[in-house]
């Protein structure tokens, strides 16, 4: 599959938020997150996937940047873009722009039950940590029946 990946800019605003319905729908912390990415370049650098053509969006991945870490958030791809090395690829990205930048050390976290990122993960070198529950402030009730686990996942040290 061809495709380029790139950072985003406010004209990219619609295409990301076409992956993210297709994703989660409403339910994704990350439509109240997009315009700060967007706009907040000093501190994030937001990357999304695009076809040959430059036409259709496959899939986004933000990266926050404090110094010497880059924190890996909100990586989506597309549904009929996946099981095609994608996410990899983005990651992939993120790590190369962390050497071109001098960024020692990335991490992220991910759902529990997200598997095929926690093998990206692993096959990428990061090292899993531990799981934290996530309580759900806007539906209390929810917690009593749906227990959500986040996975988070150590720094890797970026080497050339």
């Amino acid at each position: 599959m061809n495709y380029k990946i790139t950072q985003a800019t406010k004209n990219d605003f619609d295409g990301i938020n076409k992956i993210i319905q297709d994703v989660y729908g409403a339910d994704d912390f990350i439509s109240h997150q997009i315009n700060d990415w967007i706009n907040n370049t000093d501190s994030n650098y937001l990357i999304v996937a695009l076809d040959k053509n430059l036409t259709n969006y496959l899939g986004f991945m933000n990266n926050r940047i404090h110094g010497n870490y880059l924190w890996i958030e909100g990586l989506r791809v597309s549904p009929g873009y996946r099981k095609k090395n994608l996410a990899t690829e983005l990651v992939n990205h993120s790590i190369s722009y962390a050497l071109k930048n001098n960024i020692k050390f990335l991490g992220f976290s991910t759902g529990s039950e997200n598997i095929p990122m926690h093998k990206i993960a692993l096959n990428l070198g990061f090292n899993h940590i531990g799981e934290q529950f996530v309580f759900n402030n806007r539906n209390p009730q929810a917690n009593k029946t749906k227990k959500e686990a986040i996975s988070n996942y150590a720094p890797i040290n970026v080497k050339k």
